[in-house]
């Protein structure tokens, strides 16, 4: 569920969120994503899971600083892939 100034995170290429993960909600939505809240200075941003951040979030524990950017898609043979880069601080 949405709180007040909680809102979806849509980056555009090289687009970055520094906060601190204060939330990951399992079995979140219609299909039973996961759902990270990332709480920066003045907002609380949700980013659903996806396979290329899956992994990046495996080290990652409630109440760790970090820094997450979108750098961009690439295309991987067929399939166009988004790039992220996550760095705990």
């Amino acid at each position: 569920m949405m709180k007040n100034k909680e809102e979806f995170w849509k980056p555009l290429e090289n687009e970055s969120i520094e906060g601190v993960l204060v939330e990951v909600n399992e079995n979140a939505g219609k299909y039973d994503n996961t759902l990270y809240k990332i709480r920066s200075d003045d907002k609380t941003y949700c980013v659903w899971e996806s396979v290329e951040l899956k992994e990046l979030f495996d080290n990652v524990e409630v109440d760790d600083r970090i820094y997450l950017k979108y750098v961009g898609i690439t295309k991987s043979g067929e399939y166009y892939k988004k790039i992220y880069e996550l760095e705990i601080l």
